[in-house]
């Protein structure tokens, strides 16, 4: 079915590129040296945001949680950059480390705060 008619002659003998793209799995685009470096960074942002989380419902003070998990993120994503090297614009920055930090603290310490209710 195919080979013709159903999908035109420009498939003759070939998957069509939306079945391709779907057998291969977008696990293959994470090879690139790019999408590691934004995984990497995903991950660590992650896991300091849920660490982070955790100290500021111990805390138990709004503005000294807030200066304490910024003063984290900031000094942690500072000694990434110079680590790997990342020469990396404010957006990807924003989508790669700020908004998963922020995501995660506030995903944790929401937990840990209605659990102790």
């Amino acid at each position: 079915m195919l080979e013709r008619g159903l999908l035109g002659d420009e498939f003759k003998g070939r998957i069509p590129p939306v079945f391709d793209w779907w057998c291969r799995g977008i696990f293959l685009k994470i090879a690139t040296e790019m999408n590691l470096m934004e995984l990497k960074m995903t991950i660590a942002n992650f896991s300091l945001g849920a660490v982070m989380g955790y100290v500021s419902y111990v805390l138990n003070q709004p503005l000294l949680s807030a200066a304490t998990s910024l003063a984290a993120m900031v000094l942690l994503n500072l000694l990434l950059k110079k680590a790997w090297k990342i020469t990396e614009e404010k957006k990807w920055w924003l989508g790669n480390a700020v908004l998963v930090f922020i995501f995660s603290w506030f995903v944790v310490w929401t937990i840990f705060y209605n659990v102790s209710l």
